[in-house]
């Protein structure tokens, strides 16, 4: 239900999910050291998380405290900018050194 975000690769939230998933349940049924209360919390949070239940609940304003808008936040985020910056942070090293 969780959508893989192709601009955070490796840092994406439901390639975690999916991943911690896979960790606690390699036997699937047969898993043994499941702690049952502890499963039903992190499943009820979890779709809690995939319905929106908090972003609905707790509506944000267009703008964050950087002034950006949530787009321009995600830019931010995205490989590609990180990527951006480190080439650059490169750079100003070569001109220091």
């Amino acid at each position: 239900k969780w959508p893989i975000d192709e601009t955070k690769r490796g840092r994406d939230l439901g390639d975690f999910i999916r991943k911690q998933v896979k960790v606690k349940f390699t036997l699937g049924q047969l898993s043994k050291q499941v702690d049952e209360s502890e499963c039903e919390k992190t499943c009820i949070a979890l779709e809690r998380l995939a319905n929106d239940h908090y972003r609905k609940r707790y509506a944000r304003i267009d703008f964050s405290a950087t002034g950006l808008t949530a787009e321009q936040c995600k830019g931010v985020l995205s490989d590609d900018f990180l990527q951006l910056l480190t080439e650059n942070e490169k750079g100003i090293v070569r001109r220091l050194f």
